[in-house]
């Protein structure tokens, strides 16, 4: 992609993150792409017809605020730049099946009975006609589509 951005004197933007794997006593570093499948990009409007029928491109998605898109993707880039880690999780809503991925409940399915705070969320195990409800961390959670 990269080279099709210098090519067509286009701005591309591909955020990552590091992530560290450990093999016996080594560690190794590789970058992951932070939005799996996307690149952002600049570029001419007469050049986004070449992008389309280029066959690494997939699609163009018009930006209809680019302000909206922006500053997003700049708080980002300034995290990522600081070292700071992330991760994208999927979008949860109440009612949404999600399948606990780590901790004591792992392996678990259940769904979503509320947000709580940015991180967590509240689901609920029904039982002998009652409701438990426990605070999960977002990231021990995996969608359930």
């Amino acid at each position: 992609m990269v080279a099709l951005g210098v090519q067509k004197q286009a701005d591309l933007y591909l955020p990552c993150s590091t992530r560290v794997h450990t093999y016996g006593n080594r560690d190794r570093r590789y970058e992951v792409p932070l939005f799996n499948g996307y690149v952002f990009g600049r570029m001419p409007e007469d050049h986004v017809a070449w992008y389309r029928s280029n066959n690494n491109v997939a699609n163009v998605i018009p930006v209809v605020s680019e302000a909206k898109l922006l500053e997003p993707l700049r708080a980002i880039a300034t995290a990522l730049d600081s070292g700071m880690e992330m991760e994208v999780l999927p979008p949860l809503t109440p009612g949404t099946q999600v399948l606990l991925t780590a901790g004591p409940l792992k392996g678990l399915e259940t769904e979503v009975h509320e947000i709580s705070g940015t991180n967590k969320v509240i689901i609920q195990l029904e039982m002998i006609q009652k409701i438990v409800a426990i605070e999960v961390e977002v990231t021990h959670l995996k969608r359930i589509d």
